[in-house]
Formats: structure tokens, C-alpha cells, sequence
């Protein structure tokens, strides 16, 4: 990952533990999570019905589409369970209390 393709999301204490929020980066509607020191990033549309994963669940590693509870690995973004379709992760750093998501331009 290099700095060039480092875009900044949000202020580290602007997301609380367990909340999923909803942001834009360079046209791109994505997802931002955090689980205590560990911050996650993926596609906001859910790949099967087009429902807005903010609305879903996460749990340590896992996010959970709650209309029809296709579930993935926040990691790789492989699909769990019934779920056929694997989603976009974007890897996340904080520096300095900063946020950071990493996009290809």
C-alpha cells in the first residue's frame, strides 16, 4: 500500500465500537467499521439484493447483510454461509488518529 493511493476517511474517535458507517472516497460508496483498534472498509451495496450493508451487522471479523443474512469475512471479503458472491475490502491504516482507506485510482 502506498501513501499515493491513501485517502483520508475519518477521524479515528469519529467511529464508535461496533458502528458502520457510511462514506464516499473518490466516487466510491464504502463502509467503515470498527472493531476496537482494528478498522475494516468494504463496498457499501450488499452484491446480492442491493441492500446498504450500513444497515447489516458486524461482529469481530464477519459482516452480516440483515435481509437475507449473507455474511463475509471483513479480511478477505469472501463470501460465509449461504452467501455466493464475495465483496470489496479496502485496506484501512491510522496514522496519528487518522483514518486512512486505500483506493485504486
Amino acid at each position: 500500500m502506498t501513501s499515493a493511493n491513501l485517502v483520508k476517511a475519518c477521524e479515528e474517535n469519529e467511529i464508535s465500537e461496533g458502528d458502520i458507517v457510511e462514506i464516499k472516497i473518490n466516487g466510491l460508496d464504502i463502509i467503515l467499521m470498527r472493531n476496537g483498534e482494528q478498522f475494516f472498509a468494504a463496498q457499501a451495496i450488499c452484491p446480492h439484493m442491493d441492500e446498504k450493508l450500513c444497515n447489516g451487522l458486524f461482529k469481530k471479523t464477519k459482516l452480516i447483510c440483515t435481509k437475507h443474512l449473507w455474511q463475509w469475512d471483513l479480511e478477505t471479503g469472501k463470501p460465509l454461509g449461504a452467501a455466493e458472491k464475495p465483496i470489496q475490502i479496502y485496506k484501512t491504516t491510522v496514522k496519528e488518529g487518522v483514518v486512512y482507506v486505500s483506493v485504486d485510482n
